[in-house]
């Protein structure tokens, strides 16, 4: 099972291994104690039937083949045994099994397996396909099996390369990247996948977070004479299905030397480059239905997305005068003439559509466009505002209020605005230059300066599995850059007060600090100095909170109408009658809490002058929870 590691064992493991688990893309990187450089592998996935190739990336989209496909599309790797067969397929085939068969591909499963109201443990995926020939799969299962594909990557090269087998129980310790605004049940299940994938010591780790480890391994000779203490860092992450800000900030330490904290953390957005090959492909699709006069089809339309995606690609790294891209989609009409139908996608189009409907220059107060509508479907939480740019505006706002709370943080203000000095990006839509310019030009309307500088950067693909792999290293060697980061939000246990009934009134109910913002992982916090009593007898309600507001709170702070002040979580329904041996009544407790080294947060309720203790974990979307004695 995924294990909390101390210190002192740390440094037995001979190897590290960085795990990329992207929304679009996965990567993976090693390293082997007495190297002095970490290893990127070509991951070999399936390109076409009964093609092979190596890549760096891996689509992390998998297709689920029919029992006609099963003998030749869950074919193996040259080495790799029968028992690694896998009941999914992945590899760059799925994105043209996706126009043949768009049924049996399931995408996107990372975005749900962080998705609030699904049940991520149920077989849910494919989401909304109703045909029974299909099998399901939760959200967990294909994280696992993704995590299994590439474990098994770094087997068979490891052993190739060493010449031993490879004990990932005893040898193998391993960073997992998530989004920096993963919620508990996220977290816990990414976990959960590692497990049953056979990862057997894992560390979470922020996918922006990593990115800026991924820069100091780059620069590790000098990347101190880059920055300067109390300078920020805007990490602006931009991948295929996800958009992700932080800001962290530079900080004098003992002997003039620099450490690094994260400031701020922004919402999780299901925002990028794929949105971007959906709009350009409902631009090609209006110039190609306006000229034959009729709709396309859904497989063409999947065509002309992958064929968008090509051209944006193409179109954004070259200059402006570049030849239009000329895209090919197969007809569905039965006349020789109209076996093909042709578009061309030009530079200016590209510009237009991306980097002005993405990427447009805003004002500081810019606000985000909400849901217009009342009842939405239950697929994935997209967000509603397109621009990018509005939502870096979003966050810079909201982190200047909070940072305006905090005595760590208030320095960072300017007249109320908070102004990075660095820009650090990641994520493959930045590979163009423009859609960075864009961003380095809305900064300068934003904060009312034009000294912000952008921090440069290498293979944008790969960065997130080289920064883990580093943090893996680092901690394993007892050396190397440390990022302080913690939680993002304060998190608040909802407590009834005491108070004289009275008809028609119901007690008051406070939220009651139980983990402050920046509380690292891997951490016991301060004893609550308050007393409790956990109602027996009969089920009983937690209500939880959070806020990303709060930064000033500390363990054991009250918030008094917490509905009003702070953000609402799910609540869980506990039935613990079993506590009361007598039938209702109160059992006094002490509470205690724990972040685990992977971020979930652990409440452990104590009997007061007795032996028994309860915990409760704050696995906030579940409906099958259980407490029992510790």
């Amino acid at each position: 099972m995924v294990s909390n590691i101390s210190p002192s064992d740390i440094s037995r493991y001979k190897h590290v291994v960085g795990i990329d688990l992207g929304t679009s893309h996965a990567a993976v990187s090693s390293w082997t104690q007495g190297d002095t450089q970490m290893r990127q592998w070509k991951i070999p996935q399936l390109s076409d039937w009964g093609q092979w190739e190596e890549s760096y990336t891996l689509p992390t989209a998998c297709y689920i083949p029919s029992p006609a496909q099963e003998q030749e599309l869950r074919a193996l790797p040259e080495g790799w045994e029968p028992q690694e067969q896998s009941p999914l397929v992945f590899g760059a085939i799925t994105r043209k099994l996706a126009v043949s068969s768009p049924k049996r591909v399931i995408g996107s499963s990372k975005s749900w397996l962080c998705h609030p109201f699904a049940e991520r443990e149920q077989k849910i995926l494919p989401w909304e396909v109703m045909d029974e020939s299909v099998p399901k799969f939760s959200p967990v299962e294909v994280a696992t099996e993704l995590l299994r594909y590439l474990k098994q990557v770094v087997t068979h090269g490891l052993c190739a390369q060493l010449g031993d087998a490879l004990d990932w129980e005893q040898d193998v310790y391993v960073v997992v990247t998530i989004p920096a605004s993963f919620d508990e049940e996220a977290k816990k299940l990414t976990s959960l996948a590692c497990t049953q994938a056979g990862l057997t010591h894992v560390r979470l780790l922020e996918e922006p977070t990593a990115a800026l480890y991924a820069w100091i391994y780059r620069h590790h000779m000098d990347w101190k004479k880059s920055l300067s203490s109390g300078q920020t860092i805007l990490v602006c992450d931009v991948g295929g299905g996800t958009t992700d800000f932080s800001l962290i900030v530079a900080r004098e330490g003992e002997h003039g030397s620099l450490h690094l904290e994260r400031a701020a953390v922004g919402e999780h957005l299901l925002l990028g480059g794929d949105n971007m090959d959906l709009a350009l492909a409902h631009l090609l699709q209006q110039k190609i239905e306006k000229e034959q006069s009729r709709p396309l089809s859904g497989a063409q339309i999947a065509s002309l997305t992958a064929s968008a995606r090509l051209g944006k690609e193409a179109l954004l790294s070259s200059p402006v005068d570049a030849p239009n891209y000329h895209i090919a989609v197969a007809s569905v009409g039965s006349r020789l003439m109209q076996k093909t139908l042709r578009v061309e996608l030009t530079p200016a189009e590209v510009e237009a559509c991306v980097l002005d409907g993405f990427f447009p220059l805003v004002e500081r107060e810019e606000e985000c466009a909400q849901d217009v509508y009342g009842v939405a479907e239950l697929g994935l939480p997209y967000a509603t505002e397109p621009r990018i740019t509005a939502h870096l505006a979003e966050f810079l706002r909201v982190a200047a209020l909070n940072c305006a709370q905090s005595e760590k943080f208030a320095d960072l203000l300017t007249e109320g605005v908070l102004r990075p000095d660095w820009v650090l990006f990641n994520g493959g839509v930045f590979s163009a230059a423009s859609a960075c310019e864009r961003i380095m030009a809305c900064l300068q309307k934003i904060t009312g300066v034009a000294g912000i500088k952008a921090l440069p950067s290498l293979r944008m693909d790969t960065a997130v599995a080289e920064g883990a792999c580093y943090l893996g290293s680092a901690l394993v060697c007892g050396e190397g850059v440390r990022i302080a980061t913690g939680t993002s939000r304060s998190y608040y246990l909802g407590v009834e007060s005491s108070a004289p009934a009275v008809p028609g009134v119901l007690r008051k109910l406070q939220g009651i600090c139980v983990a402050p913002q920046g509380t690292e992982e891997g951490s016991d916090l301060p004893p609550l100095a308050r007393k409790f009593a956990l109602i027996a007898g009969r089920k009983i309600r937690f209500r939880f909170f959070s806020s990303k507001l709060r930064a000033a709170d500390q363990v054991g702070d009250l918030v008094s109408e917490p509905e009003q002040h702070l953000d609402e979580l799910s609540p869980l329904e506990m039935d613990w009658s079993a506590l009361a041996e007598g039938g209702m009544g109160r059992v006094p407790v002490e509470l205690a809490v724990h972040l685990s080294e992977t971020g979930l947060l652990e409440l452990f309720f104590v009997e007061s002058g007795g032996q028994r203790r309860w915990e409760l974990s704050l696995n906030l979307r579940r409906r099958d929870q259980s407490a029992f004695p510790a």
